[in-house]
């Protein structure tokens, strides 16, 4: 009786995990499971061998193929998802700093050479793609950031994908001086050429295995326009996640020329989940 009764609390603990293992990062998620640690591949493994908190030319940056050497402990701290920061390219022109915010994006359908082992015989993608690969060896889940705003580099190469003034000069959002805004149009009139762009962007972190989207500043772009990328994804791959960056605390645009999404429209269009800060401490709560 004892044996019966320890084989089937095995077989019942290995049905369990067999099922865990194949949830789906969705399910992962919707069910309280999921444990996301943000990541930037630029720095993750870098390696500063004078130790001045510069990475400096003679070292080494962090890659996708170094990054893969510190999976383990991530997997160790038992973190089930990896949110990585943007991966795209990132502008020069106006750039904060030398090395240029992960935020300004500069092209929608290439890997930032920056996080590329020049060293390797194999391509910029083929690196990303290995590195999602050996994230869902170890039972890891991968969503990749796509940015809130392009960078002035692109606004100079598309500029019909932004905002203009009536002198047809780029708009500054709030005071993000080294991106520009993007022109998503509204509901009713959406910029297809954007929403072009954004399915390139798609495509190709689809093709490199990954599992989801984590979008910046969510909130700044039209219902509709999300609705359409999360159907172009799901018909792709019906699994693949959206978690939104909002906040029940934002109720405006960070420009005039934005429009303005609030966190349940975006629950509403296909969205997962949201996060984001509360910024507006006046309307805190005093204690």
């Amino acid at each position: 009786m004892k044996f019966k009764i320890l084989t089937t609390f095995l077989i019942l603990v290995l049905f369990s995990n067999f099922c865990i293992a194949k949830e789906s990062l969705r399910e992962l998620f919707q069910n309280g499971h999921a444990n996301i640690c943000s990541i930037n591949i630029r720095n993750f493994n870098a390696k500063d061998l004078n130790h001045d908190e510069i990475i400096d030319a003679n070292e080494v940056s962090g890659n996708f193929l170094n990054a893969i050497d510190r999976l383990d402990e991530i997997k160790n701290l038992h973190i089930n998802t990896l949110h990585l920061l943007p991966i795209t390219p990132t502008g020069k022109l106006k750039a904060l700093g030398t090395a240029g915010s992960l935020y300004a994006i500069s092209d929608f359908s290439s890997i930032n050479p920056q996080l590329i082992d020049l060293t390797s015989t194999i391509t910029a993608k083929e690196q990303a793609k290995l590195f999602i690969e050996e994230c869902h060896k170890r039972g890891i889940f991968v969503i990749i950031d796509l940015p809130s705003c392009g960078a002035y580099d692109l606004f100079l190469d598309h500029p019909e994908y932004f905002v203009k003034n009536k002198k047809s000069v780029s708009i500054v959002p709030a005071d993000w001086t080294d991106v520009r805004l993007f022109n998503t149009g509204k509901d009713d009139n959406l910029n297809e050429d954007l929403i072009q762009a954004h399915k390139n962007f798609i495509d190709m972190i689809i093709s490199l295995g990954a599992d989801g989207i984590r979008a910046d500043v969510a909130t700044i772009k039209p219902a509709k326009f999300w609705k359409e990328l999360i159907n172009y994804s799901r018909e792709k791959n019906p699994n693949f996640m959206y978690l939104a960056e909002a906040s029940d605390s934002w109720r405006e645009p960070p420009s005039k020329f934005a429009v303005f999404t609030p966190y349940n429209k975006l629950l509403e269009v296909g969205f997962d989940g949201y996060y984001g800060s509360f910024f507006h401490l006046k309307h805190c709560k005093t204690h």
